[in-house]
């Protein structure tokens, strides 16, 4: 990805169990050059736009404005009162990124615990970070979690959050049991190799 440049600035955010809080990177905004892969949710509700192009006055505003994917570039939005959930699946310390198309304090994006608990971001946040620049509606943001996550909602209540993600930067997998089981057998085998060299 092309930037012109990247800001490490970084908040905490409060969160409903005050010990714990997910941190917020702005990276930078929109560039020429840059490629975002959207990904369908996996559950709306209220209006919704899906795979959507360029802008309508009043509805939503391109997320790749100003740069060579205006009008071409696709992104979803969630209208007033609706909402979208993407089912992401990640560990605790597990990040994601996306563009953030409008940084307002109507945009809500929540993440959803394993265990319960939520940890909240607004739109608003992000101005307060270094780097944000006003005006500019496609900041490109990292969200990291604390806790173990299974899904993201993203809520307006008002006008639109438009919005694309990056196919989720997650936590490699843990390995599934047949692997363990795999490496079980060759550690044994290299233990009875052993035992024979030295009989």
């Amino acid at each position: 990805m092309k930037l012109a440049y990247a800001v490490s600035a970084v908040v905490a955010l409060a969160l409903a169990a005050p010990a714990s809080a997910a941190t917020v990177t702005l990276i930078g905004t929109v560039q020429n050059g840059d490629t975002y892969t959207n990904i369908a949710p996996n559950a709306t509700s209220g209006t919704v736009d899906l795979n959507i192009v360029g802008s309508v006055g009043g509805a939503y505003a391109d997320v790749y404005q100003g740069t060579s994917l205006a009008g071409v570039g696709k992104y979803n939005s969630v209208r007033t009162g609706g909402s979208m959930t993407y089912n992401l699946m990640g560990m605790a310390g597990d990040f994601f990124t996306f563009i953030w198309g409008t940084v307002d304090s109507y945009n809500t994006l929540t993440i959803n615990n394993v265990g319960g608990g939520t940890e909240t971001v607004v739109g608003d946040t992000i101005r307060t970070l270094g780097g944000y620049e006003e005006g500019k509606k496609n900041a490109i943001v990292k969200i990291t979690a604390t806790n173990a996550f299974n899904s993201v909602t993203l809520t307006s209540s008002g006008n639109s959050f438009e919005h694309a993600f990056n196919p989720p930067e997650l936590a490699p997998v843990p390995v599934p049991a047949a692997g363990l089981l795999l490496l079980a057998a060759v550690g044994g085998l290299g233990v009875a190799a052993r035992r024979r060299k030295t009989v």
